[in-house]
């Protein structure tokens, strides 16, 4: 019994030789092995012996691996499941609550599934071709910048804040007249390409008839039956570990659940408020900015940032830049103010629990390594993070209260 509870040098001798003309034999049938059936041979090779002790190891790694290779290589298949699962984990709570005031679930599932439909048309029909229609607007307003420019720089407004500031008036007509405008048109023809990236792909996405049917359809059952799910999931769960496991699962819950859900409502919030209050203000390409002010509200400090920047941009562009500007910046920051005092304390509360400085190295870091994914999930991402670090420093404190005592004992 002992022999067995040991490493055997025999055994790694014969398992390394094994698997060393395994790996060789792979090399030869490399033309028609695919990794699936190398996998199941692999498995089957280590089966036998599963109970020695480095070998669930061994069996573990490559399982994950072969996990990952299986999800990047079916990602096409799997995507209008993983997009219908997304949308009834975000969905659930809404059902549930409408199960409370005596509606039948498969109900609630149809309604919000008929009404997602009919939101999803509407954008469709009369929304994105109004926002490529207003890039392509500002992009050909941006050629047309030289002549808007130099109108601007003769004005009295400007001439007086260069007086004010003592602002070389030649420098500024220079650096306005020459670096400005390349870079207004990147600015713009790049935005104009990510909305008919993004029309395009939902336009794609709507083309294939198989996608059109089916991720309505699995919204459907997924959001109907999504408690049963979970049901199903935790009955299977390791007798010994459950406990600990439900904790983590529910720790995540609140953290991504509630944020991005919080997220989601107060996005569309703050679009719609700054699209209405520049719009009643007079201020041009309202849609665009008020569409931009609410998707880069998902991202800490860095989306106002850039929102304030379009927003100038654009009121360069104007007739009257310098009034565009200031009711853009005024607005802009108006409704970050009851975002950041109203609407996020009372939608979001403090699930994610970072401190700002966190915060802000969060997003600088996941920004550099996955980019705009990055920009996306590091606010989450570490709250998840954080959870798993404080359940570990919790732990080890008290492994080691529990042990000074006995070390005095003794």
């Amino acid at each position: 019994m002992e022999n067995d509870s040991k490493h055997n040098p025999y055994l790694i001798l014969l398992l390394a030789g094994a698997a060393a003309a395994f790996g060789i034999l792979l090399y030869f049938m490399r033309e028609f092995m695919s990794p699936l059936l190398a996998f199941f041979v692999f498995m089957l090779f280590l089966w036998p012996v599963r109970d020695k002790k480095p070998i669930p190891f061994f069996m573990g790694a490559v399982s994950l691996l072969f996990l990952i290779w299986f999800l990047l290589e079916s990602r096409g298949v799997l995507t209008p499941f993983v997009f219908a699962f997304v949308l009834a984990y975000l969905f659930n709570p809404l059902v549930t609550r409408m199960e409370k005031i005596k509606f039948r679930r498969w109900v609630s599932s149809l309604l919000i599934v008929a009404l997602s439909l009919a939101l999803l048309a509407t954008a469709m029909i009369f929304l994105f071709p109004e926002i490529v229609s207003q890039m392509g607007d500002l992009v050909d307003l941006s050629v047309k910048y030289s002549k808007l420019a130099s109108d601007w720089i003769g004005s009295e407004g400007v001439r007086f804040i260069t007086d004010t500031f003592r602002i070389d008036e030649s420098k500024l007509e220079e650096f306005v007249m020459t670096q400005v405008p390349d870079k207004l048109q990147g600015v713009f023809e790049a935005l104009s390409k990510t909305a008919g990236d993004l029309t395009a792909g939902l336009t794609r996405l709507a083309g294939q008839v198989l996608n059109l049917i089916l991720i309505p359809v699995l919204f459907f059952y997924l959001l109907k039956d999504f408690n049963r799910i979970k049901a199903f999931l935790r009955s299977h769960l390791p007798v010994a570990s459950s406990a600990r496991i439900l904790n983590y699962i529910k720790g995540i819950d609140r953290v991504l659940g509630g944020f991005f859900r919080g997220q989601l409502i107060v996005c569309a919030i703050v679009a719609v408020l700054t699209f209405f209050i520049l719009f009643v203000a007079g201020v041009p390409y309202a849609l665009i900015l008020g569409l931009i002010a609410g998707i880069l509200n998902i991202i800490p400090y860095i989306g106002l940032g850039v929102t304030l920047i379009i927003g100038v941009l654009i009121g360069l562009l104007s007739p009257n830049p310098l009034v565009i500007i200031l009711k853009t910046v005024i607005i802009i920051e108006a409704v970050q103010i009851i975002e950041g005092n109203i609407l996020s304390p009372r939608i979001v509360g403090d699930r994610v629990g970072l401190h700002p400085v966190w915060v802000i190295f969060a997003v600088l870091v996941f920004s550099h390594f996955w980019g705009i994914l990055g920009l996306l999930i590091a606010v989450p991402a570490s709250a998840v993070i954080k959870l798993f670090v404080s359940d570990w420093l919790e732990q080890y404190r008290r492994r080691n209260a529990g042990a000074e005592p006995q070390g005095e004992e003794s």
